[in-house]
């Protein structure tokens, strides 16, 4: 997957992961660095709900901050996160563990744009090279 991204040229800026050791691990794979790990982005399961809720503004945040001219913003978290601050309920079609949403802001919530499984990544860079 960090070859095809590699390969693409996407210029990312700021690269934020959940504090958990696989995101963090899949972070520095893919992108070969991480701005910074992020609490907010941690599992909501075992914390209490208000910790839940701040962390689900604090998150919200991150994906609204606009990223620098010309570069984009890569999150590393998990699906529960995402359904949970963009209210998609389990009906959304996020990607299981190893793939990749990508998402749009909306003036409501985001839309997602694609959805890439970790063997789809070479299909998805062909495509974007024809482009």
């Amino acid at each position: 997957m960090g070859q095809q991204l590699r390969a693409l040229k996407i210029p990312f800026g700021e690269i934020y992961s959940s504090p958990y050791c696989r995101a963090m691990e899949f972070s520095n794979l893919i992108f070969g660095r991480i701005t910074r790990a992020d609490p907010s982005m941690q599992l909501p399961d075992p914390i209490p709900p208000e910790a839940r809720q701040e962390n689900s503004r604090t998150f919200e945040t991150l994906f609204s901050t606009p990223p620098a001219a010309g570069t984009n913003t890569a999150l590393v978290a998990h699906s529960p996160n995402i359904r949970g601050v963009f209210a998609f309920g389990l009906t959304a079609d996020l990607p299981v563990e190893g793939g990749v949403a990508i998402l749009k802001p909306g003036t409501d919530k985001p839309t997602i744009e694609a959805r890439l499984l970790p063997d789809e990544w070479g299909t998805f860079a062909q495509a974007m090279a024809v482009r």
